[in-house]
Parts: C-alpha cells; structure tokens; sequence
C-alpha cells in the first residue's frame, strides 16, 4: 500500500531583524489635547498622555500615526516630549539588548533552545522597559514566536505573533513593512498547521503591503512571493505556485546573483512544485542547482543544505534511484541530528524520509524503527495531536498492512482519524481519506456494515468539500459500489460505477487508467448477473484504455513509475481479464475478445521501458519536459472541483497535450496519437492461410467467487486465419510441471553437450537421454495442442515464460518424424508484430561480431554522445570464456551472407569487437554477433493480497520489490551479450566507458531500424530473463525494440562446424529468395537429413537450438 511521503519540501522565507523592527522613538502627549495635522486640515485630537511612534522629523513637526486609522499626520514637537527612561528602566533596557544580541549569535550557531531562554529573557525585560505596546517587543515576539514555531510549539508561537501583530497595527499601521513581516510569520504558522488557504491569506496581505512599500525588486517581495508559491503549492494550485516561484527568482538573481542563498531558496521550491506536477527531470535539475549554491553559501554541515538533500532524494527515490536516495538522506540525517538534535521536526521528517525508503527497498525492520523514532519526536515536541503525528501514523498503518498485518493497521488509521477529526475537523479531506481507507481495511475483513458507516461518511464529505463533479469523490464512490457488489446490491453497486464512471470522464477522460478501472468493476458486476457478453465487452474497452495509457503516457515517467504500473496495475487487471476469458470460452465473441487482451498485454513492459529510454534524446528532452508539465497541470485540474476551474482551462490544457504529442511523434517518425490498440480481426487477416497463432501465457487464473488465484497454468489461445474458425481457448496444463520438465530437458541437453567431446558411446546415450526428455516434454506441451493442428501447414508460436527455452520444431510429433517436419515454424513475441512492420529504410552493409576478447583490458571512450550513464543491474556478471569458435564461423559464412546481402560486410574480431562498435551501428543489413549471452535469473515479484478499493491519501507511488526484498529491474538490464573488455569493468564502470557489457536497455537504443536479420549466434542467446506474462525479455526482442525486423538466436551452444554448416546453408536459402522462417527450416532439414544418413539418427542437439523470430 502507498505511504505518504514526508519530505522536507518546504523551506519558508524569513527574514532576521537583527535592530528595532522600525527607526524612530516613542513620546506621550503633554497637553490636555494636542491636534495631529495633514496642512491645515486636522485630522485627530488627542488626549494627555497617548504614546505615539515617531517616523518622521520636519522641523518644529513629527510625524506619527493617528490612533485607530490607518492615517498619518503631524503633530506640533513643542506638544509631545520623548519618553525618558529611569537609571533603573535604562539598565533593564541594557540587559534587553544583551540577551537580543546573544539570542542572535546563538541563532547563527543553529543552538535554538539557547536563543529561545535569551530571546525570553530579552521580553521580560522590554516589557517592563517600554510595555507591550512598543514596536521593540513586538520585533523581539515576532523573532521569537519564529524559533517557537521551529520547535514545534504553535500555540504559544501564535500567541507572541498575534501579540505583536495588533502592536504594530496600531503603532505603526496596517500598511508598514513590519505589519507585513508579522503577517508573514502568522502564514507561515497556518501553513505549518496545513491550513494553507488562511495562511494564503496572510501572505496576500503582506504582499499587498510591501508592494505598495518596496515596489518588485526588495527583499521583503520577494520573500512574501516565495511563501505564497508554497501556500498554493501545498493546496495544489501548482501553475500559480510556478508563476510566483518565477518572479521571485528573476528578482533574486537580479539582487543577489545566482550563488546566494535566498536564490538557492526559490530553485528548492521550484524543484518541489516541478515534482508535484511529475517533471522529474526538470524538478532534479533545479534541486541539483540548489544543493551547490547551499554547499557553497553554508557548507556541507548546515540545515539548510540537508534540506536541500532531502529535496533531492526525493526526486531520487521517485525515479528508483535508491542508492543516491539513501545516501542523500542518510547524510541529511546525519547533519540535522548534529546540528538541531534528535528532537527536532526536521530530524523526525528525515526519519519519515528514510522510513518510506527503507520500506520501499523491503526493509521492513528498518522502516518501522525509523517512522517509531520520528512519531516519538513528533509527540514529544509537537503533543499527541498533531497533523505529524497522524501523518507518521498513517505511514505505520501502511507499513502494517504492507506486512499483511490488517488488525494493526486498522488501528492505527483509527488513531489517526482521531486526531484529524479534532485537528483538521469532520469537514477535511484528510479526515475524509482516513475514513475511506478504513472503510476499505474493515470491508476487506468483511464487516461490511461498519465498512458502510465509514464509506457514506467519506462520500458525504468528498461531495461537500470537492463537489460532486470531482476525482476524490468517484473515488469514494468507487470504494461504495465495491461494498454493494460484495453484498450482492448489484443494482446499487451499478449505480455508484454509472456515477463513478460519467464524473472519470468528465474530469479525467476517457482514457485515464482510474477510468479503466471502473470498467473492470463494472465487467465483473456484469459476469455476476450472468451476461457474459457485456462482461466481455467492459473488460474490453478497459484493456484499451490500459494500453492507450501505457504506451501514450506511461512511458515518458520515470522507470520505476512504470515497473510500478506495469507490475501493480497491469500484470493483476490483465492477468484476471484473461482469467475470464478463460472460464467463458463457451462465448465465442468473448473467446475472440479476450485473444486481443492477450495480444496487446503481452510483452509490455519490454516494449513500454524501451520506449521510455528511446524517447530520451537531446531531441526529446525539451519536449517531454513540457508534456509533463502540461499533464501535471491537468491532474491538478482534475483534482478541483469544477467550479473552481473554467471548462475552457482544461480544454486548453488537452489540446496542447494533443500538439504537444503529436509534435514528439514526429520527432520519433511516427504517430503517436492514434490508437494503439491490435484488433484481433486485423491480425487473423495477416496470418497465411492453413496457420494458426499459438499464444501461450503463464498465470494463475483469478477465481472471481472466491477472489482467489488458482494453480498456475499454461493456457494457450489458438487463432486462426480469418474465417477459418473460431478462435479456441486450451488449457496445456499445470505451469509448474510442465516448467520442471523443461528444466529436466535442459539438463540432459546440457549434459550431451558436455558429452559430444568425450567417447562416442557415451556421446550417443546422452543424445538419446536428451531427446527422451525432450519427448515427455512434447507430451506435456504438444499433446494437448495436437488436435487443433489438423489441417495446418505453418505454426506461429508466442510461448511464455519456460517455455521459450523449449526447441518447439524438434519436438516429436509422430513415429520418427519432429515438428518443423510437419509444419513451418516461426516465434513472435505477442503477435502484435504481424501487424506492426519496420518502415523501410536505407541500410548499410552488414556487420559481423565475433569471437571478442573478453580480457582485453584497454577502455575505450565512447565516439557517439552520452546522453546520460551507462546502467547496469546489481546482478553479478561470472567472468566469461573466450569463444574462438566463432572466429571460425564468421570466416565461414561471409561468403553465404555477402551472396544473400550482394555486398562484403564488416568482419570485427577479436580486440575490434567491442560495445563503442556496436553502439556506432546505423542500420546494417544483416547483423551477425558470434559472443556470449547473458541473463540474469527470473525476478519472483511479492505478491500479497489485494486490498480491494480506492485508498486515500497515502501517496501515489511505491516500489515493486522481488520475494528475496530487492526492488524490481528493468528486465532490459538483466540481458545483454558480452564484448570485448567485458571482464574488466570496474574502471570503465566508473567512467561511463565501453566496457563490454552490452545490455538490452543499451541495444533498444540502437539503430537498427531497417536491419533485416539479426543473428544471435553464441551460447544460449535466446535464454532471457523468463517472466510470468511478459513472455521473454531477452535479447530477441531488444533488437526488434531497436527496428531488426527477425532475429535468430539459439538456446544452447551447438558445435562450431555444425553451427557454422546450418548458417551457411541458412544464407544460401535467403540468396535463393526464400522466407526466413524457410531459409531456417530447410537449413535445419538438411542437418536432420544428413544426421540420419549417416549416423542413423539425428538428436536435437546438433539442429534445434536455433530459433526465428520475426
């Protein structure tokens, strides 16, 4: 469950009076009455004794304020006298300006308790010296009421405040640069309690003041602009909060230039409303700029420089940056427990930073000890009630169901809609938050009746507070319709998800993912009152909006907001989507429906990742950033009720993001504001007659009565050509015996490969024990496929997860004879590339890579731009063996490959085949990589229950993290091939360099765009990271994401003569003018032929390792 995060954002402005807060003195009236003057009109008559302040001198005339107006006039000197102080009154004024004096060194040391016990002492005194209507005390309570407030005592920071507010209104007037700093400190009080739209209003005020004072460029401007961009930052007003962030730092640099602390000050609070709106990119620039200037100004020991710190481990925690994140934080940590201590707020929100990371990494233990640690300083400083505390609480109660500790987590949230309840009131959406996430934590327990209580409360005060046109209120609309369909209130629940759905597409739009959401609740309302059809239909129009968002929208976030959809959002709605389309096969058109939820789900997150790193370019960058922009603004709109934003508002919005995307197509040569989605009829169009599509997927089929996954599964959708049937739903067969079998198959394969080197005899029984395997294994996968094969000349095969490591063709169909032998064969990844072909484009002569030298130790600096560092998984690498072979290979088919390409192509070997070659490639024809492939082992995702419903307020994000508690990877990092320099790393690692280690998020961004082939010739190329649903991840389809239009590769390491015979024969066919998918076939009939001519039999081993994707 999302946390909240409680990063130390917001770094308000304030100023340190270090002199009477306004030049001038105080005198009493002598006279019975005395008349204040504007020329000859008069404009007060006051009474003997009435104090009043000095501003001005002229003459024979003062000039003062007119008691109760905000007027000022002059009064006659000879009617007034200075108000003289007594040898006793004197000393105390003495000792006064003593401790004011101590009280400020002590602040410029950061020992605030000692400066609050001077500043105190420095009160008492001036309170006897001049009372409590003196601009003197007022300054000493507003500097005063400052460090209270950082310490966390509110109340009595707005009792010295409040005090010294009506003292300079009346002494010095509503309009005085003081009157404005105290308003000041009052809003940055309100903000402190969240009360951010009182504390706008303060800061209005004194903006309005100083204005009229200092005009734009003063300090006291500038610093009033700054708190009302955190103000309006904080209600969630981000495009106006930029707007007053934007004038104040164009003043700051023209003040005090760009290495000055206040400047530092506004690119902080940029940077956190650029990450409000989602620009990570942008607000890590501004944090990054910000931290220099504070380093520089204050050193790396200072408070202002760990707020700077958290700023930007959070940005780095947001894009999965976690070693950065915590660095960051540790170190922040660190200085504000030496400068500040350990009860200290700032201390605690660095303790609630690392919680959320900790807990985000896995670490349980750890996040719990940091949030108990940081709720302990906020109830000691802060009391008990306190937004902090409830904040910290909510954190604790989702870390407690993160644990799957219900109980606990419900009490929790109950302690902190107590304290919200009497702290922000009934009428709060905090409050509102707490009661929906509760509703969801009982409802989930099955007390429906409290669940009930606690949701119509929390839709109440969603319609009150946001309006019934608003994306909070859908929400609890959403949870409420849940509760009915638990109950079985079908047309109540139908009900709250036709409302829910019309305010999402209103508000949201049609394509939102929330949207999409509603469709799935709405699909299984329709599965329980038994219309399969409509079902079908709802989950149909909700896959199409998952995927318009995933590869529209999804793919310009940060990695881990997309690992975080891909695996949270996407995985489980597609995964239960299919689970139905399983159990209603009987339903022709949900049978055909559910074929394009596989088709358009399958290898996702590859293909949305690959996107998100190609999209990434000196090109790009600029436009992406805008496009985050644009979006952020519009889920700020979204999240106002409508009558706070004009319709013609968000209607601009959409269509600049509509310009704004269309323009970034054309960047990238494609359009990307059509619809993304496959048609099913459109690929049964595309498939040869007499072929079927074979779609395997691995998943546990959700059981909607019980709510439960069931055993997992092979389940394979057979498609036909158009009319030429209906498509069929089969069960393989249980996914973890089958996924045993072909670990058993790929140790007998392994070991006749350590075999064929050793007798013959031995050799022979190895071959035998593999192909035995390799038989049971065709029982298991084939068998319950065969049926449907009647009739059938040519296989298109999409496997998933183990069994992509299965050679499908030499699978035993009939007495004697393998499958390539009956059928054509050829692999694809989804079935979307029927559909989707490579634009045609110029290409250059093919290239071949080859036997590198792993240890070859020079580093050699990249020639192309580096748009940004090299990544690598966590993963370590085993030190890779030379492969001369393939030395010998290359030699052998440059004479086939220059009679398919009518050109001689590149030849690289040795120390010349190296990462910086590759990454130099545009277009070749044909690429040839004779090398090592590497994969990294399956990452097994935690899967807890779901908690069912819309939860409030705890955040948007949240890492993945696999069974063992690391977080997710991008799959593209865990493959790859090795070149040269590969096993000496550690150097270039750091410098950014070649270092031999080409991964698959490094080929995605290739260009090969054009290529026609790539050749995948090595040991155990087709071996990626298998994962559930996304089918393999592996270096196949990293060259398609790159534009190769096939690959081949293989899944073990054949002999050098008899890979480099199946190859030249592979290209001989391709001169001839045959099909890939025929060139490989004949070229592996011929092996299987000349196998049996002569030795009697022809294993496996030697032919089907290689595979065709197209």
């Amino acid at each position: 469950m999302n946390r909240i995060l409680l990063f130390a954002t917001l770094i308000l402005f304030r100023v340190l009076q270090t002199a009477s807060a306004a030049d001038g003195y105080m005198v009493t009236v002598t006279p019975g009455t005395a008349q204040i003057k504007s020329a000859k009109v008069v404009l007060a008559v006051v009474p003997r004794g009435t104090r009043l302040w000095i501003f001005e001198e002229k003459g024979d005339w003062l000039r003062v304020k007119v008691p109760n107006a905000e007027v000022r006039g002059w009064i006659s000197a000879q009617h007034v006298e200075k108000i003289q102080l007594s040898p006793a009154r004197l000393e105390n004024a003495k000792l006064a300006s003593a401790h004011w004096d101590r009280g400020l060194n002590l602040i410029g040391r950061e020992k605030y308790p000692e400066a609050i016990y001077e500043l105190n002492q420095c009160l008492v005194l001036e309170l006897q010296v001049h009372g409590d209507d003196h601009p003197d005390s007022a300054s000493t309570r507003g500097l005063l009421g400052s460090l209270i407030k950082d310490v966390g005592d509110y109340a009595l920071a707005r009792k010295h405040f409040d005090a010294a507010l009506v003292t300079q209104r009346s002494t010095l007037g509503n309009e005085h640069a003081d009157t404005g700093m105290m308003l000041c400190n009052i809003g940055t009080l309100l903000c402190h309690q969240h009360n951010y739209a009182e504390g706008r209003k303060y800061f209005e005020e004194a903006l309005a003041i100083h204005l009229k004072l200092h005009g734009n460029e003063h300090s006291d401007t500038v610093g009033t602009l700054n708190n009302l961009g955190n103000a309006t930052t904080d209600q969630g007003d981000y495009s106006t909060a930029r707007k007053y962030y934007d004038e104040a730092l164009a003043i700051q640099r023209k003040l005090f230039g760009n290495e000055h602390a206040n400047t530092a000050m506004t690119l902080n609070n940029i940077g956190t409303v650029e990450r409000m709106r989602g620009d990570y990119t942008a607000a890590r620039q501004f944090f990054e700029e910000s931290l220099v200037v504070y380093r520089k100004v204050f050193g790396n020991e200072a408070t202002e420089t760990a707020s700077s710190m958290n700023n930007l481990a959070a940005i780095a925690h947001e894009q999965g940056d976690y070693s950065i994140a915590r660095k960051l934080c540790d170190e922040a940590l660190a200085v504000r427990r030496k400068v500040l201590g350990n009860d200290h707020l700032e201390t605690a929100a660095s303790l609630n930073n690392l919680g959320n990371l900790v807990s985000d990494q896995g670490d349980n233990a750890a996040a719990r000890k940091f949030y108990d640690e940081a709720l302990a300083v906020y109830r000691k400083v802060l009391g008990n009630e306190s937004a902090a505390v409830a904040l910290t609480l909510n954190n604790l109660g989702a870390l407690a169901l993160d644990q799957g500790d219900i109980a606990l987590a419900k009490q929790l949230h109950e302690e902190s809609l107590t304290i919200r309840r009497k702290v922000l009131g009934n009428d709060h959406p905090d409050t509102a938050g707490t009661l929906q996430n509760l509703g969801i934590l009982v409802c989930n327990q099955g007390d429906y009746a409290a669940a009930r209580q606690l949701y119509v409360e929390a839709l109440a005060i969603r319609r009150r507070v946001c309006g019934n046109e608003h994306a909070d209120t859908a929400g609890a609309l959403i949870n409420l319709g849940i509760l009915e369909y638990d109950q079985k209130n079908y047309a109540a629940a139908r009900a709250c998800y036709d409302e829910a759905l019309a305010i999402n597409r209103k508000v949201l739009g049609s394509g939102h993912p929330s949207t999409g959401d509603i469709y799935e609740n709405m699909a299984w309302l329709e599965d329980a009152e038994n219309d399969l059809s409509a079902a079908g239909e709802c989950f149909n129009q909700a896959r199409r909006i998952f995927r318009f968002h995933q590869l529209r929208t999804l793919s310009s976030l940060s990695e881990a907001a997309q690992l975080l959809f891909l695996t949270n959002k996407h995985a489980n709605n597609w995964y239960e989507s299919l689970s139905f389309g399983r159990r209603a096969r009987a339903n022709a058109n949900v049978a055909e429906l559910s074929a394009g939820w596989l088709i358009n789900g399958k290898g996702m997150a590859e293909e949305s990742l690959s996107i998100g790193s190609q999209l990434f370019t000196p090109e790009t960058v600029a436009l992406i950033g805008r496009l985050r922009k644009v979006r952020g603004e519009l889920a700020e709109v979204a999240h106002r009720s409508l009558s706070d934003e004009p319709e013609q508002r968000r209607t601009e919005l959409q269509s600049e993001e509509e310009r704004l995307v269309r323009q970034l197509g054309q960047v990238r040569g494609e359009d990307l504001t059509t619809d993304p989605w496959f048609d099913i009829i459109s690929v049964r169009k595309v498939i040869p007659k007499k072929s079927m599509l074979i779609n395997i997927v691995r998943f546990a089929p959700f059981d909607s009565r019980t709510e439960k996954p069931g055993d997992s599964l092979y389940v394979a959708w057979l498609i036909p050509s158009a009319n030429d049937g209906e498509v069929k739903i089969v069960d393989i067969g249980n996914a973890d015996v089958i996924d045993t079998a072909v670990a058993t198959f790929r140790k007998a394969m392994s070991m006749a490969g350590t075999a064929t080197s050793k007798e013959k005899e031995k050799e022979k029984e190895a071959h035998f024990a593999a192909d035995k395997a390799l038989a049971c294994l065709a029982e298991l996968t084939l068998k319950p496929l065969s049926e449907h094969l009647s009739g059938k000349e040519g296989i298109i095969l999409s496997p998933d997860s183990a069994l992509w490591l299965v050679p499908w063709g030499a699978l035993p169909v009939e007495e004697g004879k393998v499958l390539i032998e009956n059928y054509s064969l050829k692999y694809v990844v989804s079935g979307r590339e029927l559909i989707a072909k490579s634009k045609a484009k110029v290409v250059e002569k093919s290239v071949v890579l080859a036997d590198p030298d792993f240890d070859f130790a020079k580093i050699v600096p990249l020639s192309l731009p580096i748009t940004k560092p090299a990544r690598r998984s966590n993963t370590r690498l085993d030190r890779a063996e030379r492969l001369r072979g393939t030395a010998t290979e290359a030699v052998a088919i440059a004479p086939s490959l220059k009679a398919y390409t009518k050109r001689d192509p590149f030849v690289y070997l040795d120390r010349e085949a190296t990462e910086g070659r590759f990454k130099q490639l545009v277009s070749p024809q044909v690429l040839v990589l004779g090398t090592h492939g590497f994969y990294f082992p399956e990452q097994e995702v935690e899967i807890k229950d779901e908690v069912r419903g819309v939860l409030s307020g705890q955040g948007e994000r949240r890492s993945v993290r696999t069974k063992d508690g690391q977080p997710l990877e991008n799959p593209l990092l865990r493959c790859g091939v090795l070149l040269a320099g590969c096993n000496r790393t550690t150097a270039s690692d750091k410098a950014g360099l070649d270092d031999g280690v080409l991964t698959g998020l490094e080929i995605v961004n290739a260009d090969l765009r054009g290529t026609e082939l790539v050749v995948l010739s090595a040991c155990e190329t087709g071996l990626g990271d298998v994962r559930n649903g996304e089918g393999v991840a592996g270096l196949r389809q990293a060259f398609q994401l790159a534009g190769a239009k096939a690959v081949v590769s293989t899944l073990w390491q054949i002999p050098d003569n008899e890979s480099a015979q199946l190859m030249s024969d592979f290209f001989g066919y391709l001169a001839e003018g045959k099909s890939k998918a025929e060139a490989l076939r004949f070229a592996q009939l011929n092996r299987i032929v000349e196998h049996r001519e002569r030795e009697g039999s022809a294993p496996a081993f030697y032919w089907g390792a290689f595979t065709l994707t197209e």
